[in-house]
C-alpha cells in the first residue's frame, strides 16, 4: 500500500461527497451552487486544470442521478444579482479550462473525462447502497455487481489510453491486445484494487454516518426531541471522518502553494560555456551537424576539408574549456533558452568528432590522445550545471575516450604518458557529482507544474527515490573508477618507461608523475596494485563495492560490474606489431635475398 493510493482515494470522496451534498440538501439552491464553484475556483491557484475537469465532471454526473431519482423535478432559473455573480464565476472557470485545451492530448483527454464519469457513477451506486430502498442483500448484490462493472470499464479506457500512448502508430490493435493478457490485468487489479478498496470503505462509511446522524434528513431544522446516542455517535463519527478525509488534501494543497525557493545561478564570468555555444554558431555556413558515424564513412578528401573549416571552431573550444564552465540554463523555464543552444553545441560536437576522426587517421600517437582529452574536457564541460538526469552524457564521454586511449598508450612516450595521466586526473577532480544534478532536478521537478511537484512529494511519502537516482550512482560509480584507474595507469606506463619496470608502490609515482594518489572511489580506500615481475595489475573494487581479485566483466549501462581492473605495462597495439614484425621479416628477406645474388669472391 502507497501513499498514492489513499490520496487518489481521499480526493476522489471529498468531490464526490461534495457532489453528493450539493445534489441532496435541502439547501438554498445559491449556497450550494456557490460552495462547489468556490471549491472548483480554488484549485485554479496551483493551477490544477485535470482536476476542474475531472471533478466537475464527476459531480454534474452526480447532480445528474440526483435529479434524474428525484423525478425529473422542473426548475426555473431566474434572473437575479446572485445567478448574475454565479454566472460569472461558471464562465471563468469554463475560460480558464478552454485556454487549456490545446495542452492535453487525446489520452489525456479520456483518461480525465473517463475518471470523472466513472467515480460519478460510482457514488451513485454507493449512494444508492445507504439509502435506497430495496432490502440490503439486494443492494449490496447490485452495487457490487455495478462497481465491477464500473471496473470493467475503467480497464478499458485504460487499455485505450495506453494505445493513444503508445509509439507504436503500425501496432495499436496488438498494443490494445496486450494490456488485456493475463499480468497485465493482474498487475492492473493489484494497483486498481486498492484505491478502489479504500475510496469505497470512506464513501460508504460516511454515507452510512451521514444517514443515522439526522442532520440531512427531510424533517432537519424542525426542533424535536433530543438526539439519541446512536445519533450523537453517528455525526462525531461523520465529523471525525469529515476531518480525516479534508485534513491530508488541505496539507498536499498547502504544499503544492510552497515549493521550496530556488537557488541563485551562481555562473562564473566570463563563462566557457557561453564561448562554447558561439563557437559552435558562428561554425562555417556550409557546415551541419553530422554525427561520428557518418564521420567514419567519409572519404579521407572530404575528411580533410571539413577539418580545415571546423578548426576555428576547435581552437575556440580549446580557449573556452581553460575558463569554468557552467550551463546558464534556469531550472524552472530554461527549456527554451536550452533547445536554441542545442544546434550551437551539435556543431561544436561534429567539429571535435572531425577533430577526433582526423587525429586518428592522419595524426600520430600523441595528435590522437590531444583530441581525446579535448572531447572529454568538453563532454565533462557541458553536462556541468544541468538539472535533468536523463540528459547526463559525461559518463558516455568517459567510456569512448578511455576506451580510445587505452588504444594508444602503448606508442606514446613516458612524457606524453604523463601529460595524460595529469589530465585524467584534472578532469575527475573538476567532475560534477550525481547527486548534484539530483538535487537540482528535484528543486526544478517541484517549482514546475502541480503534478510535476507532486508526483516527487507521493514519492517521497511512500519511501521511493522519485529519480530512480541508483542507477545513474551506479554508471557515476564504474565512470569514476575508470577515470581514476586509467588517470595512474597511464602514471605507471610513463614509469616504466622512464625506469624500465614498474614502480613497486604508487606513492612512487608523486610528485613527479601524479601530484596525488587518488582513492577508489567505490571502497574509499586505496587503488588496489600488484606487482610480480615486470608486469603488474591495478584494479578498482568496482561499482559492487567488493573486492574480486581484480577480475572484471565487460561495461555495461548500469555500470553495476565487477572490479574495473587493468594490467601493464602496455605494449603497442597488436596491429602495429604484426605490421613491424612483417616489415622486419621482409627487411630479413630481402637482405638474404640480396646476399644471396651477390657473387662469391674468388
Amino acid at each position: 500500500m502507497e501513499v498514492s493510493h489513499f490520496t487518489d482515494a481521499l480526493s476522489v470522496c471529498f468531490f464526490a461527497l461534495l457532489g453528493i451534498w450539493a445534489a441532496v440538501v435541502r439547501r438554498h439552491w445559491f449556497l450550494r451552487f456557490a460552495t462547489v464553484c468556490v471549491i472548483l475556483l480554488i484549485t485554479l491557484v496551483l493551477p490544477a486544470y485535470e482536476v476542474i475537469i475531472e471533478f466537475g465532471l464527476q459531480m454534474a454526473v452526480i447532480a445528474t442521478g440526483v435529479w434524474l431519482a428525484r423525478g425529473r423535478q422542473t426548475w426555473r432559473p431566474r434572473l437575479s444579482l446572485e445567478t448574475a455573480m454565479l454566472l460569472m464565476v461558471v464562465v471563468a472557470i469554463v475560460f480558464a479550462v478552454i485556454a487549456r485545451l490545446p495542452d492535453f492530448s487525446p489520452a489525456t483527454w479520456l483518461g480525465t473525462v473517463g475518471i470523472g464519469v466513472i467515480t460519478g457513477c460510482v457514488a451513485l451506486i454507493c449512494l444508492w447502497m445507504v439509502f435506497g430502498r430495496p432490502q440490503r442483500w439486494v443492494r449490496v448484490a447490485g452495487g457490487a455487481a455495478a462497481i465491477s462493472l464500473m471496473l470493467v470499464l475503467l480497464h478499458f479506457g485504460n487499455a485505450v489510453q495506453y494505445t493513444l500512448n503508445s509509439s507504436n502508430r503500425n501496432g495499436w490493435l496488438a498494443t490494445f491486445v496486450r494490456y488485456y493478457e493475463v499480468d497485465y490485468i493482474y498487475f492492473w487489479l493489484a494497483w486498481t484494487l486498492k484505491t478502489a478498496a479504500i475510496a469505497l470503505t470512506v464513501m460508504l462509511s460516511t454515507l452510512t454516518l451521514a444517514r443515522y446522524s439526522g442532520w440531512f434528513d427531510a424533517k432537519a431544522g424542525v426542533p424535536c426531541s433530543l438526539p439519541s446516542r446512536r445519533t450523537v455517535a453517528a455525526r462525531i463519527g461523520l465529523c471525525t471522518m469529515f476531518l480525516a478525509i479534508i485534513a491530508p488534501l488541505v496539507y498536499i494543497f498547502y504544499r503544492l502553494l510552497t515549493p521550496p525557493p530556488l537557488p541563485p545561478i551562481d555562473l562564473p564570468s566570463p563563462n566557457g560555456y557561453d564561448l562554447i555555444v558561439a563557437a559552435g554558431r558562428a561554425a562555417s555556413p556550409e557546415l551541419a551537424p553530422v554525427p561520428w558515424v557518418t564521420v567514419a564513412t567519409w572519404p579521407w578528401e572530404k575528411v580533410q576539408s571539413r577539418h580545415a573549416l571546423f578548426r576555428p571552431v576547435v581552437l575556440q573550444v580549446k580557449t573556452a574549456l581553460n575558463l569554468p564552465c557552467n550551463a546558464p540554463y534556469s531550472l524552472v523555464n530554461g527549456d527554451a533558452a536550452r533547445a536554441s543552444d542545442a544546434s550551437a553545441l551539435e556543431m561544436v560536437d561534429s567539429a571535435l568528432s572531425v577533430r577526433l576522426y582526423y587525429a586518428h587517421k592522419f595524426g600520430d600517437a600523441e595528435d590522437l590522445a590531444d583530441a581525446l582529452i579535448l572531447y572529454l574536457r568538453y563532454g565533462h564541460a557541458i553536462n556541468r550545471g544541468g538539472a535533468e538526469l536523463n540528459n547526463l552524457s559525461l559518463f558516455d564521454y568517459d567510456y569512448s575516450c578511455v576506451d580510445f586511449l587505452y588504444r594508444v598508450i602503448g606508442v606514446l612516450n613516458a612524457s606524453q604518458c604523463r601529460e595524460v595521466a595529469q589530465a585524467l586526473l584534472e578532469v575527475d577532480e573538476h567532475r560534477e557529482s550525481v547527486a548534484a544534478v539530483a538535487r537540482r532536478e528535484l528543486l526544478a521537478r517541484k517549482n514546475r507544474e502541480w503534478d510535476s511537484h507532486f508526483r516527487v512529494l507521493i514519492a517521497q511519502w511512500s519511501g521511493r527515490d522519485p529519480l530512480d537516482t541508483e542507477s545513474y550512482l551506479n554508471r557515476e560509480a564504474y565512470s569514476m573508477a575508470l577515470l581514476r584507474v586509467a588517470a595512474v595507469d597511464f602514471a605507471l606506463q610513463a614509469y616504466a618507461l622512464d625506469h624500465g619496470r614498474p614502480p613497486d608502490s604508487l606513492r612512487e609515482l608523486t610528485p613527479d608523475y601524479l601530484p596525488r594518489i587518488p582513492l577508489d572511489n567505490c571502497s574509499g580506500k586505496a587503488l588496489i596494485y600488484r606487482r610480480r615481475g615486470d608486469r603488474y595489475t591495478l584494479y578498482s573494487v568496482g561499482a559492487n563495492g567488493v573486492d574480486d581479485g581484480g577480475v572484471t566483466s565487460r561495461p555495461i549501462l548500469s555500470g553495476a560490474q565487477s572490479d574495473v581492473t587493468t594490467r601493464g605495462p602496455h605494449g603497442p597495439p597488436r596491429w602495429m606489431r604484426l605490421r613491424d614484425a612483417t616489415v622486419e621479416g621482409l627487411k630479413t628477406l630481402w637482405k638474404a635475398a640480396a646476399d644471396a645474388a651477390e657473387p662469391v669472391a674468388e
